[in-house]
């Protein structure tokens, strides 16, 4: 039942590190003059620990040096510098693919957020990963992305799992009212984090929408309940032997429904810490996600952690977890969990 085609997504939690972050990988191909640049801007910004990034029709230029429009030296910087903030300064005829690449580039482990200002845009966005003692009080997690159908949006958390909050097209006027009704009971109680699917050609329009639904849901919710918006680029097809998936779940989604399991996997790696004290290692596993969402199947994948108990332990606990249907067939994921006692 293995050998069917899906599509394979590699996500990293750190059980006992305390971190859940996908990984995180670096590599980038450019110019001499592009590097020598993006790194006087990166060691700019490790030592103010904010990056300001001025976005215009020339391209980038990182803390007042230029790099024209190199998306791979931008991924250095993201990537490697050691910021808390990444500021985007956009003139308001920047090309909406620079902005675009700006918000969505993998960035670096301690970044904390980036805002962006263009045209009559002002916006914020979390990049905020939590730790260990605060997933517990973790705040929902809504998706939006778009199948073949229509944008959707999903809420997950720790009370109804996966609940599906209806379809919304962002720049539907009409729809607006009750997208935010449904956003504002959402993130009412604890917050939420709304993870939100970018699209270049209709950026700016994408951009206004959720920032009418952000200031509407954050005037009516719970004075303590914040809502931290997050970026996120489509979804890509997956090419499996001869076969064209699409796969339509975000790794940002799998994860979240996954680390809402945090406590389950804590049990299984305590008990084995119960019986070795400097018990550390790798729990990999794969699962499908069948045509209706749950799991119903789950396998090692090649685990090194010495303790059977522990890794069998885990691995079931994949079994029995819920995510939204698959547009179109299963989905194989293969999800690697490190355990350390630190």
């Amino acid at each position: 039942m293995w050998n069917r085609a899906a599509a394979i997504v590699g996500i990293l939690l750190s059980v006992g590190g305390c971190v859940a972050t996908p990984p995180t990988s670096v590599s980038a191909s450019h110019g001499p003059q592009a590097t020598s640049n993006a790194a006087k801007a990166v060691a700019g910004a490790s030592a103010g620990r904010r990056l300001r990034v001025r976005i215009s029709a020339a391209g980038f230029a990182l803390d007042g040096e230029k790099i024209a429009s190199d998306r791979a030296a931008l991924k250095v910087a993201l990537g490697r510098a050691d910021v808390l903030a990444v500021d985007i300064q956009a003139e308001a005829n920047a090309p909406a693919h620079l902005i675009f690449e700006a918000l969505t580039l993998e960035a670096g482990p301690n970044l904390v957020r980036r805002s962006l200002s263009w045209q009559d845009l002002v916006l914020e966005f979390s990049d905020r990963r939590r730790r260990e003692f605060e997933l517990a009080q973790m705040p929902a997690s809504i998706f939006s992305w778009r199948d073949s159908r229509a944008s959707q949006l999903w809420k997950v958390d720790a009370g109804s799992a996966v609940e599906n909050l209806g379809p919304y097209q962002p720049g539907e006027d009409k729809a607006e009212p009750a997208v935010i009704s449904r956003l504002t009971e959402a993130c009412a109680r604890k917050g939420c984090e709304l993870v939100v699917e970018l699209h270049e050609e209709r950026l700016a329009a994408e951009l206004r929408a959720w920032q009418r639904l952000l200031t509407a849901v954050g005037m009516v919710a719970d004075a303590g309940a914040r809502v931290e918006l997050r970026a996120q680029r489509p979804v890509p097809s997956s090419r499996n032997v001869d076969q064209l998936v699409h796969t339509r779940l975000p790794a940002p989604l799998i994860q979240a429904v996954v680390r809402f399991s945090y406590g389950h996997f804590r049990a299984c790696y305590e008990a084995g810490l119960a019986r070795n004290s400097n018990l550390q290692g790798r729990v990999t596993v794969k699962f499908v996600i069948e045509r209706d969402g749950a799991v119903t199947q789950s396998r090692d994948e090649g685990s090194d952690i010495p303790d059977a108990a522990v890794r069998d332990c885990v691995v079931h606990e994949f079994v029995g977890l819920k995510f939204p249907e698959p547009e179109t067939g299963i989905i194989t994921v293969v999800y690697p969990i490190m355990l350390s006692p630190g």
